[in-house]
């Protein structure tokens, strides 16, 4: 048996995750000011525009404390109603470690569903360009909109003012899924490739009314190759006592589990772990 664990040692299974999480609050060293510059020192929030030459003035964009789905702030777009006929919004800070499959969930909350289009994007960057990785959008016509890559889909689902939606986009090795509110809207296959490295894009065309966001997340799916593969690291290895398991981001290991030849789970340990002992 302890032969067939050595030889098998990278079959181990580890129950974690990784993720980003911003909600804006002043314990993640946010303020009630624009959103730009504002984030870690480096790979601060900047603004995205969809002009050259009209850019989008830094104060629609703003922390704010009126409303928030949990904590106290969101990020809240305001209009000046200038009627532009492109969208221009932020540009979050890179997320590095996240490659072609991730799931990326935020809260959105409209304050009209007949005014501004509200554009959610997610970007990989190819060395010198944003590559587009998926597209939602809120419309004007109370309409939820996603893109196959080419145009946009339309009214794959509605949507009405004034209250949080609970949006997400996963991206799976060769599907592109949205959701909102636990339901399951669209699904196109996958387009663009980038890099590692993840940006999320929020706009709009400032007709009149504004949005919050609040508690967005990017993660990896515990599926996913990269989540191991990037993330875990095992040693001594091979080894016939204790295995040593460390992380990149300081997860906190909840479950190990060891896996024979045959499918069989021949040892399980719970609880928050940095090794395991496979003597037996």
């Amino acid at each position: 048996m302890k032969k067939t664990l050595l030889s098998l040692i990278t079959l181990i299974s580890l129950t974690g995750f990784s993720q980003v999480n911003v909600s804006f609050e002043t314990s993640e060293g946010y303020t009630l000011a624009p959103i730009e510059l504002q984030g870690p020192a480096g790979n601060e929030w900047g603004l995205l525009n969809g002009s050259a030459t009209n850019t989008m003035n830094s104060t629609l964009a703003n922390v704010e404390s009126n409303r928030a789905f949990t904590g106290t702030n969101s990020l809240r777009f305001t209009s000046d109603n200038s009627q532009w006929n492109y969208y221009a919004g932020v540009l979050s800070p890179f997320y590095a470690g996240y490659d072609n499959a991730f799931i990326v969930r935020h809260r959105f909350y409209p304050e009209s569903s007949t005014g501004s289009d509200y554009l959610f994007q997610i970007f990989d960057f190819d060395g010198t360009n944003l590559v587009s990785v998926a597209d939602l959008r809120f419309d004007y016509q109370g309409t939820i909109d996603f893109s196959d890559g080419t145009t946009f889909n339309t009214n794959v689902g509605t949507y009405t003012a004034n209250q949080w939606y609970d949006v997400v986009i996963e991206r799976t090795a060769t599907l592109i899924i949205l959701r909102v509110n636990g339901t399951q809207l669209a699904s196109y296959p996958v387009y663009g490739t980038g890099t590692s490295a993840k940006f999320v894009g929020i706009r709009f065309d400032n007709y009149g009314s504004g949005f919050s966001v609040d508690n967005l997340v990017i993660e990896l799916p515990a599926s996913s190759e990269s989540f191991n593969s990037n993330l875990f690291s095992l040693y001594p290895n091979p080894t016939s006592s204790i295995l040593n398991i460390t992380n990149s981001d300081n997860l906190d290991i909840k479950n190990i589990s060891v896996i024979d030849v045959n499918g069989r789970t021949v040892k399980n340990q719970a609880g928050s772990l940095t090794q395991i002992n496979v003597s037996d």
